[in-house]
């Protein structure tokens, strides 16, 4: 059901009002990116919901936000306290009695983004969205919508919250089962003996040690823009990037220097390997050239060598690797690994 519709459907009681009438709209003020930090004081809100925090701040109070620029635009989010709004972002006061929390939702279910009109820079202007047609219920009505809204969504949070414990639990116990399988396989009467290895200070007698060196060389091949294009996830290790939906950056138009990834190839991020972010391809295609490809000089199960690389005993050794000014940017060179 389109907003016209429902506006047109709403119970007959309910009042029919322009948004300029319900709230007034104002855009926030500008703010250079050198003033915004990853903490402060007071938060920053911009077209897309909290861009970080500053030492100042525009408002003080209770505000929906709307966000007026970039792909989300029109976006709605709630400012308590002091914040400072940014010139991306578009502030609601409500007008009289109106209730903040059935204005935002309201708002929320009218998808302002809509009214989006540049696909290049897509934007809303405070005029488009001040004249949105609204059906208004009356405030004691508004304000049981909102006691509504707060006790299910509260309900609902913490279904959320509970089945998010299950799924870190199980998450923790499926670390755990790789863990011990690839460092102490399956036999549990197999003669266990010291390594001297810092990270794995035992295992099966009858396994051998090797080095990654000794399995894997480095490879750069360019040129195959018409491949798949793979990615590498701390979750699943390298699958196809068309697989996931949450891809921030965009593809660039030239693929030609993508690397190419042949089933078996480790692939690693060097940003991120501290993290689990590498892991053997099981099939081929092409992945950033800001990623290290290995390929395999050995005749071992790639699956197993998957699981082993990517577990947390050794991707803290990775960590120790790795070097760089900030701990989230630390990188592992190719002969470090």
């Amino acid at each position: 059901m389109s907003i016209d519709q429902w506006t047109q459907t709403a119970p007959a009681h309910w009042a029919r009002r322009r948004l300029k009438y319900i709230a007034s709209i104002r855009s926030g003020e500008s703010i250079t990116t050198d003033s915004i930090r990853d903490e402060g004081e007071f938060p920053v809100f911009g077209g897309n919901g909290l861009r970080g925090y500053t030492s100042d701040y525009t408002h003080e109070g209770e505000f929906v936000l709307i966000g007026r620029q970039g792909a989300l635009c029109g976006n709605v989010n709630y400012a308590r306290n002091r914040f400072w709004a940014s010139e991306h972002a578009l502030v609601l006061t409500p007008l009289g009695d109106s209730d903040l929390t059935w204005l935002g939702e309201l708002l929320r279910f009218v998808d302002l983004n809509r009214l989006s009109q540049s696909a290049a820079q897509p934007g809303i202007s405070s005029g488009e969205v001040s004249n949105v047609l609204l059906a208004v219920p009356p405030v004691a009505e508004q304000r049981a919508i909102s006691s509504y809204l707060r006790r299910e969504t509260e309900r609902l949070d913490a279904l959320v919250a509970a089945k998010q414990r299950v799924l870190d639990l199980l998450a923790e116990k499926r670390k755990a089962i790789v863990a011990t399988a690839v460092t102490r396989g399956l036999d549990q009467n197999a003669t266990i003996v010291a390594t001297g290895v810092e990270w794995m200070p035992e295992a099966p007698s009858h396994w051998r040690p090797s080095r990654i060196g000794r399995l894997f060389r480095q490879s750069k091949l360019l040129g195959f823009p018409e491949l798949t294009v793979l990615s590498v996830y701390r979750e699943y290790g390298v699958i196809g990037r068309s697989s996931r939906d949450d891809n921030a950056n965009v593809l660039p138009d030239d693929l030609t220097k993508y690397q190419l990834v042949e089933a078996g190839d480790l692939v690693v991020n060097k940003m991120k390997a501290w993290q689990g972010s590498l892991g053997v391809s099981d099939s081929r295609g092409i992945t950033s050239p800001d990623y290290v490809v290995f390929r395999p000089t050995h005749s071992e199960l790639p699956a197993y060598l998957h699981f082993m690389l990517r577990t947390p005993q050794l991707t803290t050794v990775y960590l120790s690797n790795s070097n760089g000014i900030r701990i989230n940017q630390w990188r592992i060179e190719p002969e470090r690994l």
